[in-house]
C-alpha cells in the first residue's frame, strides 16, 4: 500500500508521536491516554478538497462526530493480507458515506476546523486491524495507530493520477504501433511467400 497526500496543501505541521509535540500539548495528549500525537496533521485552507489518497479501493466503515464536534470518516483497506482503518477528520462535511466503496483520488469531504483542534488541518491516521477492523496493537500508547511514514510517498494523490494516466496512454499508444509494425510485417511476408 502507497499512502499520497490527500490535500493539494503540502505542510505537514504535526507528525506522529511525541517527539514531534510541544510539551503543553503532551499534556492534553496524556489526558485522553496517549504517549503524543496519533497521526500526521496536515495544514490546509478553509473547504480545502480531502481525497481517497492511497493506491487502492476502501470502504467507509464510518462518518461520525465526535464528543468535541469534529467530523471524521474512517475508512477500511486490504493490502496484501493486511487490514488497515484510515481516519480523516477536522472535516467540514462528508461527500462520502457509510458502506461507499472509494477509488483513489475520490473526493471524501473538505478541512475545516472541527473539533479538537486549533485551525483548520486535516488530521490523518492509520491502523492496523485484523479482518474484523479490530485494532491490533490497541495499548501501544496511541490507541493503536501507527506511524504512515512507512507508506508515504510526498505526492498529491490527484498529481499521482495524472501522472499514471499519461503513462499508460503512451502505452497505448506504442501498443498500437508495435500492432502496425506486426501487421505490415506480415503483409510484407504474404506478398513475399505469395511472389516465390
Amino acid at each position: 500500500m502507497i499512502i499520497f497526500r490527500s490535500l493539494r496543501t503540502n505542510l505537514l505541521s504535526q507528525g506522529f508521536g511525541k517527539e514531534n509535540t510541544f510539551p503543553a500539548l503532551l499534556v492534553s495528549y496524556q489526558k485522553y491516554g496517549l504517549l503524543g500525537h496519533n497521526g500526521w496533521d496536515w495544514s490546509a485552507q478553509d473547504k480545502e478538497p480531502i481525497y481517497w489518497d492511497t493506491d487502492g479501493r476502501g470502504t467507509v466503515i464510518k462518518t461520525s462526530i465526535d464528543s468535541s464536534g469534529g467530523l471524521g470518516i474512517v475508512i477500511a483497506s486490504e493490502d496484501n493480507g493486511k487490514h488497515y482503518k484510515h481516519r480523516f477528520w477536522h472535516l467540514k462535511e462528508f461527500k462520502c458515506q457509510t458502506g461507499q466503496i472509494v477509488e483513489s483520488g475520490e473526493l471524501l469531504g473538505w478541512a475545516n476546523n472541527t473539533g479538537f483542534s486549533t485551525g483548520t488541518h486535516l488530521h490523518r491516521d492509520l491502523k492496523e486491524c485484523d479482518k474484523d477492523g479490530k485494532t491490533l496493537n490497541k495499548d501501544n500508547g496511541y490507541g493503536g495507530c501507527i506511524s504512515p511514514e512507512l507508506y508515504f510517498k510526498n505526492v498529491f494523490i490527484l498529481n499521482y493520477l495524472d501522472a499514471l494516466r499519461t503513462q499508460i496512454s503512451i502505452l497505448k499508444r506504442m501498443l498500437e504501433i508495435i500492432k502496425k509494425i506486426i501487421s505490415l510485417r506480415l503483409e510484407i511476408k504474404f506478398k513475399n511467400d505469395k511472389n516465390l
